[in-house]
């Protein structure tokens, strides 16, 4: 397993339509699930709130978003470290989702997704009754 938190993918492997740049990066996600949903923390560093794109479609919740450049036009660069570029991950979800209900915030450059199950999904209790 790959520990290496962005990695280059080939263009090809994304919607061409979508993303222009010849590479885009994985970003490192951190999911958990509790009874009611998801939780995705997802980190976008560089990236604006109108530069995300998320679907949820057949099971497959996707996030892309593109980061600008950080350089301005008028200074030259001595060094650059930084790649900036579009991001991609898509997760399959194998259980019920009641997908008008994912909601997604953007601080400080993490994405925080909420996903959750649709009722039919969810763990239910059942009272036991005394005969």
């Amino acid at each position: 397993m790959n520990t290496v938190a962005m990695e280059k993918r080939a263009a090809t492997e994304a919607a061409p339509e979508k993303l222009s740049a010849d590479v885009f990066y994985t970003p490192a996600v951190d999911i958990w699930e509790n009874d009611d949903g998801f939780t995705f923390l997802m980190d976008l560093p560089g990236v604006k709130i109108d530069d995300i794109d998320i679907t949820f479609n057949g099971g497959v919740l996707t996030v892309e978003a593109k980061a600008a450049s950080r350089q301005r036009e008028e200074d030259r660069r001595l060094l650059e470290e930084y790649r900036v570029g579009h991001f991609r991950r898509s997760f399959d979800i194998s259980v019920p989702i009641h997908s008008e209900g994912i909601t997604a915030g953007l601080k400080n450059g993490e994405l925080t997704l909420w996903v959750p199950k649709s009722q039919a999904a969810r763990t239910r209790k059942v009272a036991v009754k005394a005969e």
